[in-house]
C-alpha cells in the first residue's frame, strides 16, 4: 500500500454538498458519497491506507472493498494531479 498525499487537496461541505478542490489543478470535484468524504476526513490525518482500511471496517462497519475502490479512486486523482503539474 503505498502513501496518498493529499497536502493538494481540500475538502469542505458547501451547501449540504460535499467537495474537493484540487489546488494544484484548481479543479473542483462533487463527492456523490458520504463514505468517500469520511475516507478523505481520515486520509487527511492518517496516511497509513491499512489503518484507514482497519478504521473504517471496524468502526463503520464499511466493506473493506468499497474502502479500497475509494482509495484507488483517490490515489488515482493524486497521481493526475501531480503529473499535471509537472514542468
Amino acid at each position: 500500500m503505498e502513501v496518498i498525499n493529499l497536502q493538494e487537496f481540500h475538502i469542505f461541505k458547501w451547501n449540504g454538498k460535499m467537495f474537493l478542490f484540487d489546488i494544484s489543478s484548481s479543479a473542483l470535484f462533487e463527492i456523490k458519497e458520504k463514505i468517500a468524504y469520511e475516507v478523505l476526513k481520515i486520509l487527511k490525518k492518517e496516511k497509513n491506507e491499512r489503518k484507514v482500511i482497519k478504521q473504517l471496517v471496524e468502526q463503520r462497519k464499511i466493506k473493506k472493498q468499497k474502502v479500497r475502490e475509494i482509495l484507488s479512486e483517490i490515489s488515482q486523482l493524486s497521481k493526475n494531479s501531480k503529473e499535471k503539474n509537472v514542468l
